[in-house]
């Protein structure tokens, strides 16, 4: 009960503000992350209030400027409802139970689940799907990435069934078609993540018609990570009016030059110069993670139900999706240390 009270006032507020950042968004910003900060009880709420609030202290920041596009061209209840999804049933009730079950079962939970589908073998294995989501729902994991390799809209009944999960939906231009998009518009739990591609205007501009909320995805490789630090990718994410530049190093990039990859984007972040926000699936996440529990882990599945981890993919089939059940698999693969021991919030 007080946690429904709590969203229906937090909800309040954040409509009210949504409203004001059209007139004003510099000071609406700040005074909401300033409420937000002084009501903040767990550790992770304050560490991302208290960077967010260090970062609006510089007026001439783009990302104003993107808050305000956000604000005039993506559906308001989108808006809303994708962003309470992350921003209070993720990383403030989620995060909570996470801690919880953590402490109860001895093992670890990441705070976002990924995983891989084909749209069209989807129907077969719905069932196993729909299962992985329930159960980590009750884990607390409130945040989910789906990497959709064709058919993408076959993905829309996992998001549907759970309106108060929030989804990013990864998929290729191709794929983005008028019918697509017709059923896009009907998901305020969903934001679209189009894969990076040359001439992929015309489709970033449909979904903006349409005000969607949506981000770009780049898995890149070695030949492209000059255009993510010369920062042209991020010009181009920013001319396509992307709220997101979602970066994963592929598999062909050593873990060194990852890391280094990933300093000097979030350096580029830092100096807020681009209409987008940069982040990196793996080295963010883990991040995030490492603030709500004492373990940090990035997690996904494979196409073949393989369980993959920051650094591997791990094919025995103690770890496989469709031969067991998700605690299963987390007991096996991330339990918690004996020497961990859990800071209260």
């Amino acid at each position: 009960m007080g946690e429904n009270v709590s969203r229906i006032l937090i909800e309040t507020i954040v409509k009210k503000t949504l409203s004001d950042i059209k007139e004003s968004p510099e000071r609406s910003i700040r005074n909401l992350v300033d409420m937000a900060l002084n009501f903040s009880e767990g550790r992770f709420q304050q560490h991302f209030f208290t960077a967010a609030q260090t970062m609006l202290q510089n007026e001439n920041s783009s990302y104003y400027d993107l808050i305000r596009d956000i604000v005039f061209h993506v559906d308001s209840q989108r808006i809303l409802t994708f962003g309470m999804n992350v921003g209070y049933n993720s990383c403030t009730l989620g995060a909570k139970a996470i801690r919880h079950f953590e402490q109860q079962y001895h093992f670890n939970i990441p705070w976002t689940l990924e995983f891989c589908v084909k749209g069209s073998t989807l129907e077969d294995l719905y069932d196993t799907y729909a299962s992985l989501i329930e159960q980590g729902k009750k884990l607390g994991i409130y945040n989910w990435v789906i990497f959709t390799f064709d058919h993408p809209a076959a993905v829309f009944k996992l998001v549907e069934t759970h309106p108060n999960l929030a989804f990013t939906v990864v998929c290729s231009c191709d794929d983005i078609t008028d019918e697509f998009l017709d059923e896009a518009e009907l998901l305020y739990n969903m934001m679209i993540s189009v894969r990076y591609t040359e001439n992929m205007e015309d489709i970033c501009q449909k979904m903006r018609d349409r005000s969607l909320l949506y981000s770009i995805f780049l898995r890149y490789h070695p030949d492209q990570i000059h255009d993510i630090l010369s920062g042209d990718l991020f010009c181009s994410a920013e001319s396509m009016h992307a709220a997101f530049t979602m970066l994963m190093p592929d598999f062909s990039i050593p873990a060194d030059q990852a890391e280094q990859v990933y300093n000097q984007t979030v350096a580029l972040r830092n100096r807020q110069l681009y209409e987008t926000v940069p982040i990196d699936i793996f080295y963010d996440f883990h991040l995030i993670d490492s603030v709500i529990s004492n373990e940090a882990h990035v997690l996904g599945f494979d196409l073949d139900g393989s369980l993959c981890t920051f650094s591997q993919k791990l094919s025995l089939p103690e770890y496989n999706l469709f031969q067991n059940s998700l605690q299963d698999i987390l007991k096996a693969a991330v339990p918690m240390k004996e020497s961990s021991s859990y800071q209260a919030d």
